[in-house]
Formats: C-alpha cells, sequence, structure tokens
C-alpha cells in the first residue's frame, strides 16, 4: 500500500514536472513574435549583408537608427522590419522604409537586388523612401526575383527614382497584387515644364508596359508623380484593379476619365489634387464596386453629377470638395445608399444642396461636410435630414446663410459626435444644450446672430472640449463658472460678443489653454488673479483688447513663458511696460490706447523674435533706446501718438524687415535721414505726422518702391517736393493703391500744383 502510494506519488509529481514544462514550452513560443524560436541561419546572415549594404561603410553610422537592434539578438524574425511566416520561420516581409534618405550621398542609393535573393519566401519587400535611383544590373533588376520563383505579392517602391530599364523590369514580377510607385521619379526630379513633360512621358510609355503584363495586380499607387491624362488609357487595360490612387498629379489638361469606366470592379478611386476641369463621365456610375471615391480639390466646374450615385449603393466614402460644382443636388440621389458613411460636398459656392428631399434615409453618416455650399436655398433652414443620423462624429455646416435656432436634435442621440461647426451663418436665439454629458470635443458657432449667454452648464455637458470658439455674435451677461471644468480646453474664443465679468475669475483654472481669445467685450478688473502664479501653463495667444480692464500690466503675466502673441490694446492700464517681458518669446506685442507710461524699457530690446511691436496712444516719453538695432526681425512698428523725443533715431537701420514705421504724433526733431530709402527698402506704409521734423525731403526716399502710404503731414519740411515722387511704388509685379499725404501749409515749401493729395493706381 505504502509502495503504492509513493509510486503515486512519483507518477503526480512526474506529470506536474511535465505540465509545468509544457506551459513553459508554449510560454516561451508565445514570447516569440513569430512563433517561432529561430529564424532561418543563411536568412540571419543575408539580413546582416542587407544592414551592411543599407548604411554603406562601416564609419558610417545608421543615420535612422534603424539597424540598432538588428545585432542584439540572434532570433532575426524580432527585428525591426522583418516579417516571418510563423510555421516555415522563413522571412516572408521586409519593411526597410526611409534607412537611407539622409545617407544618399554613398553608395546606398544604388539597389543590389542579389540581396534578397535568400528569401525563397519573401512576399512583401517595402522600400520606401530609400532614394534608389539604379540597380546593380538595371536590365534584370527585379527579374532575378522572378528567376528564382520568389513570388512577390507587394512591393513599395515610394520615394525612389530608378532608372526606365529598371521600371520596365517589374513586368516580370507576375504574381504582384499590389505596387506603390507613390512619387516615382525616373532619373532625376522634374525642375522645369519641359523636362516635367518628357519625363512624364518616359514614364508612362515606361510604366504602361511593365504594368500590361501584371494580370493579377490590385492595389496601384501612382501619386505624386506630375503625371498627365495620358496615362488613363493604359490603366483601363488593368481589369484586374480594385484601388487606383492618382492623386497630386497635374492631369489637369487632355485628362479623359473615361477609360477609367473599363475598370468595372475598381471599389477605390482617388483622383484628387489634380487641378482638372473636365467633365466626370456618367459611365462612372457602372462602376457598381466602388466604395471610396475622392475627386476633392480639382477645377470640375460641370453640374454635379448627381445621377451616378444611383447605382453606386455600395459607395461608403465621397469628397468632391473644393471644387466648382454649380447646379442642384439633392441628397434623394442618396435613396438606394446604404453604406455611405463619409460626404463631403464643402467649397463648391456655387452647389445648391437641398437635404428635405430625402426623408428616411438608409445610410448612417459619420463625417458631413457641407461647409461653404448653398444648403437648402428657399428656406435656409437647418437641414432636418441629420436629426435621424445617430452615428455621426463629424458635421460641418458653415458659412451657409443657414437661419433659425441651432436645434437641440444636434445633441441628442449622437453619442459619438465629436465636432460640431456651424460658424458664418446667420443662426440667432439662445444656444441650447442637453443635460447629459456629451463626447463633444470641438464646438464652432462663431460669426452667428445667437443672443442669451453662455449656456449655464457648458463646462458640465462638454467636459471633453478642446476647441470653443463663440466669437462674432450677440452674447452678453457672464462667463459661467462651469467652465472651470474644461480641464482639457486648448482654444477658447469669445470675441466680439457683449461678455463682462472679470477675466481673473476663471483663467487660472484653464491649465491646458494655447490660445484666448477674449477681445472686444466688456470685460472689467484685474487682468490676471493678483496671486496666480502661471509657471508650466503653455498659453500662446492671449488676445484681450478692446475692454474695460484697468490697473498695472502685472508681473505674473511674465510667467507665461510660451506666450507668442500678447494683444490688451485698447484697455485703461497704467504705469509702465513691466521689464520683466524679455521673459517671454514675444513675437506679436500691442498694448496701444492705454494709459502706459514712462521710458521705453531698454528691457523691450531683447525680445527675440519680435515681428510687431504697437506701443501707439499711451504716454511713452524720452528716446527711442539704442538698443533697438538688436530688433533685427521687426516687421511692424507703430509708436503714434506718445511724447518720444530726440532725432530720427538711427536704431531704426538696423530694422531691414520693416513694412510698417509709425512715428506720428510725437516729439520727434531734426531732418529725415536719406538712408531710409536703402535701410529700409522693404516700407510699405511710412508716418512721420504731427512731428517737428525739418529739413528738405530726400530724394532717396523714391527708392522705397513697395511704399503703399507716405504721410509726412504737419512736419516743418522745406524745399521742393522730389518729383520722383510721381514714380515711387511704382513696381511691376504690384496692383496697389499709392497714397502721398504732404504738408504743404509751410512757406518754407514749394508748392507744386495738384500735389497735396497724390494717388497713383496701377
Amino acid at each position: 500500500m505504502e509502495h503504492l502510494q509513493f509510486s503515486l506519488l512519483c507518477s503526480s509529481w512526474l506529470n506536474t514536472l511535465m505540465l509545468l514544462w509544457m506551459l513553459l514550452l508554449v510560454h516561451l513560443v508565445l514570447q516569440q513574435p513569430n512563433g517561432c524560436f529561430a529564424c532561418v541561419e543563411q536568412e540571419r546572415i543575408a539580413l546582416l549583408d542587407i544592414e551592411l549594404a543599407f548604411t554603406g561603410h562601416v564609419s558610417i553610422a545608421d543615420p535612422s537608427s534603424f539597424f540598432s537592434l538588428w545585432n542584439k539578438s540572434i532570433e532575426c524574425c524580432s527585428w525591426l522590419g522583418v516579417h516571418c511566416s510563423p510555421t516555415s520561420k522563413h522571412v516572408r516581409g521586409l519593411d526597410l522604409v526611409g534607412i537611407t534618405w539622409e545617407n544618399m550621398m554613398f553608395n546606398s542609393n544604388t539597389l543590389n537586388i542579389s540581396l534578397f535573393l535568400p528569401f525563397r519566401e519573401l512576399r512583401n519587400l517595402n522600400l520606401y523612401g530609400n532614394h534608389f535611383n539604379s540597380c546593380c544590373i538595371p536590365s534584370d533588376c527585379f527579374g532575378r526575383l522572378a528567376k528564382l520563383d520568389i513570388n512577390l505579392k507587394f512591393l513599395d517602391l515610394s520615394w525612389n527614382n530608378f532608372d526606365s530599364k529598371a521600371l520596365s523590369s517589374l513586368a516580370t514580377l507576375r504574381s504582384l497584387k499590389a505596387l506603390s510607385l507613390k512619387q516615382f521619379w525616373i532619373e532625376g526630379s522634374f525642375p522645369d515644364d519641359k523636362q516635367s513633360q518628357m519625363q512624364s512621358e518616359l514614364f508612362i510609355n515606361t510604366l504602361s508596359g511593365a504594368l500590361s503584363k501584371l494580370s493579377k495586380l490590385k492595389y496601384l499607387d501612382l501619386s505624386e508623380n506630375y503625371l498627365n491624362g495620358s496615362i488613363i488609357p493604359y490603366l483601363g487595360q488593368i481589369s484586374s484593379l480594385k484601388t487606383l490612387d492618382l492623386s497630386w498629379n497635374k492631369m489637369d489638361e487632355g485628362f479623359d476619365l473615361n477609360g477609367l469606366c473599363k475598370i468595372k470592379n475598381l471599389e477605390e478611386l482617388d483622383i484628387s489634387y489634380n487641378s482638372m476641369n473636365a467633365n466626370i463621365p456618367f459611365c462612372i456610375r457602372n462602376m457598381s464596386s466602388l466604395n471610396y471615391f475622392d475627386a476633392s480639390y480639382n477645377q470640375f466646374e460641370m453640374n454635379f453629377p448627381s445621377s451616378i450615385f444611383e447605382n453606386l449603393t455600395r459607395l461608403e466614402f465621397l469628397d468632391f470638395s473644393n471644387n466648382n460644382f454649380k447646379g442642384v443636388f439633392s441628397f434623394s440621389s442618396f435613396a438606394n445608399n446604404t453604406e455611405l458613411k463619409f460626404l463631403d460636398l464643402s467649397n463648391n459656392c456655387r452647389l445648391e444642396i437641398e437635404t428635405e428631399d430625402l426623408i428616411n434615409p438608409l445610410f448612417q453618416l459619420k463625417v458631413i461636410d457641407l461647409a461653404n455650399c448653398i444648403v437648402n436655398k428657399a428656406s435656409h433652414s437647418f437641414p432636418t435630414l441629420f436629426s435621424t443620423q445617430y452615428m455621426v462624429q463629424y458635421i460641418d455646416l458653415s458659412s451657409n446663410k443657414l437661419e433659425g435656432n441651432v436645434p437641440l436634435w444636434l445633441f441628442v442621440n449622437k453619442t459619438n459626435l465629436i465636432n460640431l461647426t456651424l460658424r458664418n451663418n446667420s443662426l440667432g436665439g439662445s444656444l441650447i444644450i442637453p443635460s447629459q454629458s456629451t463626447k463633444l470635443v470641438r464646438l464652432d458657432v462663431s460669426n452667428n446672430k445667437l443672443t442669451g449667454e453662455v449656456p449655464v452648464s457648458i463646462g458640465l455637458v462638454f467636459p471633453n472640449l478642446t476647441y470653443l470658439n463663440m466669437s462674432h455674435n450677440l452674447l452678453q451677461g457672464v462667463i459661467p463658472s462651469s467652465i472651470k471644468h474644461l480641464k482639457l480646453l486648448k482654444y477658447l474664443a469669445l470675441s466680439n460678443n457683449n461678455i463682462s465679468g472679470q477675466i481673473s475669475d476663471f483663467v487660472e483654472e484653464l491649465h491646458d489653454l494655447y490660445v484666448l481669445d477674449l477681445s472686444v467685450n466688456q470685460f472689467h478688473g484685474h487682468l490676471l488673479p493678483n496671486n496666480w502664479n502661471p509657471l508650466g501653463i503653455s498659453v500662446f495667444v492671449f488676445v484681450v483688447n478692446n475692454n474695460q480692464l484697468t490697473g498695472e500690466i502685472p508681473t505674473n503675466l511674465c510667467n507665461l513663458s510660451s506666450l507668442s502673441y500678447l494683444d490688451i490694446s485698447e484697455n485703461h492700464f497704467s504705469g509702465n511696460l513691466p521689464s520683466c517681458i524679455t521673459n517671454m518669446f514675444l513675437s506679436v506685442l500691442s498694448v496701444e490706447g492705454n494709459n502706459l507710461e514712462g521710458n521705453l524699457p531698454t528691457e523691450l530690446c531683447y525680445t527675440n523674435g519680435l515681428a510687431l511691436l504697437d506701443l501707439s496712444k499711451n504716454n511713452f516719453f524720452g528716446q527711442v533706446p539704442s538698443c533697438f538695432n538688436l530688433l533685427t526681425q521687426l516687421e511692424y512698428l507703430n509708436l503714434r501718438g506718445n511724447k518720444l523725443t530726440g532725432p530720427f533715431p538711427n536704431a531704426f537701420s538696423n530694422m531691414s524687415q520693416l513694412a510698417t514705421l509709425d512715428l506720428g504724433n510725437n516729439h520727434f526733431v531734426g531732418h529725415i535721414p536719406s538712408w531710409i530709402g536703402t535701410k529700409l527698402h522693404l516700407l510699405k506704409i511710412f508716418s512721420l505726422k504731427g512731428n517737428h521734423f525739418d529739413g528738405p525731403i530726400s530724394e532717396q526716399i523714391c527708392n522705397l518702391r513697395f511704399l503703399r502710404i507716405l504721410d509726412l503731414s504737419h512736419n516743418n519740411l522745406s524745399g521742393h517736393i522730389p518729383s520722383c515722387l510721381h514714380n515711387i511704388g511704382h513696381d511691376p509685379g504690384l496692383d496697389f493703391q499709392f497714397s502721398i499725404m504732404i504738408d504743404l501749409l509751410s512757406p518754407q515749401v514749394s508748392k507744386a500744383p495738384h500735389q497735396e493729395y497724390i494717388t497713383y493706381e496701377d
């Protein structure tokens, strides 16, 4: 009995040990990326040969760090870009993307196709972005793979520029099902129109011969190749195609889509970004398998081809945006479409769209973009059709002259809605929002006629908002406290309303804010909370101009170290401009129309990158600091309406990028320097009005050939007005009106007839 128990115990222990061993074995197998223990040794050595060939010489570092892990493990099936068969352990796919891009000045831009011959089960080869320009054996480049029965199914040669012989050899890859030749340049780029046409013809002639042999090809990407329409008849002969991408070519002339109608089983067609102005043929309706059709960003001017959609019942994606379609399109054309999910007809400003003719649509759209069209022209009513679109994620109906209220059903039962854009319409009334929380991320109702207040519960109902734009409406009241719950908000624009209250009541709660625009309202009080330290907050744009804000500019504003654009103009700020202003990397600073005073702080000289500086209509006094010569990137400088003194600042001679310089209504004295005509040669607007400048007007000022407005009035100038002012601003490449205003009432100036106000028009 004891012996039996011992035997059973041993047997149980052995079974347990065996089970643990099997579990460990399964675990090790599962840990292998491709379910195998090790790749084939011969192929591992071949992969290391590829590494050496792609990185060039051993002294050259791997620029993309692609091969950094290739030598760390014997298990090559786990290496980046290597895909093995889980059963045979052979390499089935290689993704060698963009490895030689930074290293193409070495021998790595010549493809040695023999590197891939050891991989007898290779099916997918991706060489995207390596800038190869030739094969070692050009006439038999890819043919060597076919001779060894390496049956490639997928080949991506995008962003390379093989010669025509290598391209011809693609004809030998009879098993190929997918071919990508995106931005595939033959023997160089296309620097001019003439050479572009020659290269395009060479590409088309060579490619058409190769493609005619690929009878199993289903996917073809020829985008970004400067191709013209002459390729179309050849493509029509590839009856096996399912997907064809011709986007970003130059098919504006000689393009006829009729040839594509022969590919009756085509499922995806992309002809976007081609500047096409021909017609979309009626025969497209015969492509009954078509589910993706993108014709956006062209110049189609025909009546909208509504009739073609009656047979395209499998259509899921339709983008005809950014064209010049005209006529009337009715949603009833989609009566038979049950699969439609993406619809973009935006930016066809002459296209009339009627939505109310289809009562019970069979489709459930995810994306609806009808911006900048003419929706429901007769009634200007909101499309009630969309009340049944419960799966919708994106709606854009901006710039459609829609009237009435924003319907509540836009939010109800649309649990996936993340974007709602209704800007530039005539929608009125109060914005009514649901009581339940939604997933909405982006809400834009700007440039309408909305009244009432910002919804009280907006922060609770839309807690996921990152973008909120309600500017240019008729809103009033205060910003509700619930806005503090918008913890993800990055863009807040409430400008051009009649909203009041204090900014300091809510701004410190919006930690992720990038853009804040509260301009042209009735906000009052201090700009920021007194004890708030905004360190770590990444506000880039802070605009609160034209309000009723008071007090000094707070120094804690300078802790917004990421701030690039600051506009606090037309308020009632007083005191000095804080010296800590250099803590910010400002490109725009406008404090126009306040009650600021004191000398211009020299700290302004060290605001690197400042392009616009507006200190006008304040009480600054003294001379312009000489260190202003460090502001070499300034394009706009306005010091009008202060109490500044001294001669014309020599510091400005270093501001070669200036396009606008306004020193009007100050107390500057002395001569107008002649170097303005050469050192400030980009000036378009130049005003010295209302100062005490004297002496003659230098003829060098006539060198300002971009000048549009010159105002030297109300000074003490003397002498003659240069006759060359008649020609100023007459640049052959410019088209604008040029105005000169010079005070000629002073007796020291010789008055020339008809020159008090001179206008030239090109």
